[in-house]
């Protein structure tokens, strides 16, 4: 998955997610991410995937609301393996069909599903998978409020880790800013499409 980020507003405009606020989470996903995998998987898919996580027991989906809009977000689970299992499970179908006219991504998907079903969490690890702000809100705070906010959530769920995961080239910007938030570089991986990529983490 994919995380952006800004350099604080109130959070009296902090609310969790909700269904009606899905439509929304997508298009803002498709506009802060433009040039990702998940983008490249279509509005349809991206609705699939926010709308399980606000269904899962382990999802954890924070939105930024501002005049009525949604002017940011992010969301995580604290149990990636689980999580994963379930949305495959329950959801198939639903992804198959919001992918069928692009054949050539099947293959990724099920690669980053497996990755994630197999990946060797420490216990009581929360994984943040996005986090957007929008273009036109950008450098006011929201990305660093929201970051906060689900740290806050996961803690309060008995987390004692928050990780997650950025582009590890050209990222300097966002690197810093996880870094200013207390996240540390673990590791590093590529992914098939052969984009390198930074895991951070926060001891809580």
């Amino acid at each position: 998955m994919n995380s952006t980020a800004d350099s604080q507003i109130s959070s009296s405009a902090l609310r969790a997610m909700n269904d009606a606020d899905v439509g929304d989470v997508a298009s803002l996903h498709l506009d802060a991410f433009p040039n990702f995998f998940l983008s490249r998987l279509g509005p349809r898919a991206l609705r699939e995937l926010y709308s399980g996580m606000l269904a899962d027991p382990t999802g954890i989906a924070i939105v930024a609301q501002k005049d009525q809009r949604i002017v940011g977000f992010t969301a995580g689970t604290t149990d990636s393996r689980s999580f994963y299992r379930r949305l495959f499970l329950q959801r198939w179908r639903r992804f198959a069909r919001a992918i069928a006219l692009r054949p050539g991504l099947i293959f990724r998907v099920a690669w980053r599903i497996g990755a994630a079903m197999s990946s060797r969490k420490r216990d009581r690890e929360t994984v943040l998978l996005s986090l957007a702000v929008s273009p036109s809100e950008q450098r006011h705070g929201i990305g660093r409020s929201l970051v906060v906010e689900f740290v806050s959530a996961a803690r309060a769920r008995g987390a004692q880790h928050v990780s997650l995961t950025t582009d590890a080239v050209d990222n300097e910007r966002v690197q810093r800013f996880y870094e200013s938030l207390g996240f540390r570089r673990r590791a590093q991986h590529m992914t098939p499409e052969r984009r390198r990529i930074d895991e951070y983490v926060i001891d809580l």
